[in-house]
């Protein structure tokens, strides 16, 4: 439990990194520094790379005693991590990155401790046994997946040359999902849309990959990957009618999620047609879920319970989805030290069905905060998971109340509530608590 928690955390903070902007004053700038080590000795031309909130990046090379410097740096929340080297680091997560909070008015000294990294090779063909040249080469660490969002994606892109073959190095120890995605030019004379990618050893479910193990310091070949045509597709058919009258329900906003490895791969929102109908054409094969659109704020006249299920080649998907007026609502605030209002670079907020944390086991919603206040409607009635993440290591959860029961759970990183919305509807005020030694 433990470690989802921890997972769920890390995931919504990742998301927070990649979609919020930081709020800065533009003044009193800092600077990083410090030496890059491999073994206790100084490593020269060794790209340390930082990116901050915003998705901006900064970047400094070693120099011949190992040292680096980043100037002109906002007080704030960054991810260390490095490049053009085989070496990984030898701590933080997954030796892909490391968080640190860099003082706006001061120095921050970090030193950076590398260890050997891993090597894997590999070459790519059709089936014509020509190359297959600039294709881009997946690579996912799955020793620490967060919720479908592999750690790998903070790494330099790589493809393949002109002899079809490519060289992964430095990577952190683990097992490892290798495939070919594709061509990076943009051009597929032999893969029509939509695309899936090609995994060894040459399978198209990623599900069927196998996983190869990269121990540091060594070196693995993956021999050739021969590509497959393109993944067989499904269609996605059904209707939405009223459960009182049988009636058809029109213009209807649903969302179409797809699931791979335990983890939300995309989320479509569509909208039934003036007689209650949709069709979905050339899906990929594999797990699925149809869940309603919510609605921030106003009325909601119909809703639904999601549906779950395994789209096939063979028996395509047809369903009659049963809607019902008993919506729910969800509306409420979030504050700082019980005065200031959060906002989205504070905290990040899930709601999720069902009394658990499991992804892939219910409808989940990232909410988004309008001056310390969120609303919802359109929900089925039913009991859901709240979930609220501080984004600021200074920043804590403190306690909540649920319509009128305050929840005093000992103050934490994050705050997980149990909401009964089978009545239709709730309010909710959750109260975070800044440190008291909050570096301005």
């Amino acid at each position: 439990m433990q470690n989802l928690i921890l997972k769920t955390y890390l995931t919504l903070i990742l998301a927070a990194i990649c979609c919020n902007a930081q709020e800065t004053s533009g003044q009193n700038l800092g600077v990083l520094r410090g030496t890059v080590k491999l073994r206790d000795k100084a490593l020269a031309r060794v790209t340390v790379i930082l990116r901050s909130v915003d998705g901006g990046q900064k970047s400094s090379l070693s120099n011949s005693k190992g040292e680096y410097e980043i100037r002109n740096l906002n007080h704030g929340t960054y991810l260390l991590t490095i490049a053009n080297t085989p070496y990984v680091l030898s701590d933080g997560i997954a030796g892909t990155f490391r968080q640190l909070e860099i003082n706006g008015s001061g120095v921050t000294t970090t030193d950076i401790a590398l260890t050997e990294g891993g090597v894997a090779t590999g070459c790519v063909e059709y089936a014509s046994k020509q190359p297959a040249i600039e294709r881009q080469v997946i690579y996912e660490n799955t020793t620490l997946m967060l919720n479908g969002f592999s750690l790998m994606s903070f790494r330099n892109a790589v493809t393949t040359n002109d002899q079809g073959c490519f060289r992964l190095y430095g990577l952190p120890s683990g097992k490892y999902r290798v495939g070919v995605g594709k061509p990076v030019n943009g051009l597929s004379t032999d893969l029509s849309a939509p695309f899936s990618p090609n995994y060894y050893p040459g399978v198209q479910r990623q599900e069927d990959a196998q996983l190869v193990e990269i121990t540091a310091g060594q070196q693995r070949n993956l021999g050739t990957l021969v590509l497959k045509n393109q993944t067989r597709t499904s269609r996605i058919k059904g209707s939405f009618i009223n459960s009182a009258t049988g009636d058809p329900v029109p213009n209807l906003s649903f969302q179409l999620v797809r699931y791979v490895e335990g983890g939300i791969s995309s989320i479509s929102t569509l909208n039934s047609d003036g007689i209650g109908e949709f069709q979905v054409e050339n899906q990929a094969l594999g797990r699925y879920r149809i869940q309603p659109a919510l609605k921030v704020g106003g009325d909601t006249f119909f809703t639904f319970q999601s549906i779950a299920f395994e789209l096939s080649e063979t028996d395509p998907s047809e369903f009659v989805i049963q809607c019902t007026s008993l919506t729910a609502s969800i509306r409420g605030e979030i504050t700082i030290n019980n005065n200031d209002s959060a906002n989205n670079n504070d905290c990040s907020i899930a709601l999720k069905a069902g009394d658990g944390l499991a992804v892939g086991d219910g409808d989940i919603y990232r909410i988004t905060l309008n001056r310390g206040r969120f609303e919802l409607s359109g929900l089925p009635r039913g009991v859901y998971s709240l979930l609220v993440l501080p984004l600021r290591t200074s920043l804590q959860y403190e306690q909540a109340q649920v319509g009128t029961q305050f929840l005093r759970g000992s103050a934490g990183p994050f705050g997980i509530l149990k909401i009964d919305l089978t009545a239709g509807e709730q309010v909710v005020k959750i109260f975070l608590k800044e440190a008291a030694d909050k570096t301005p």
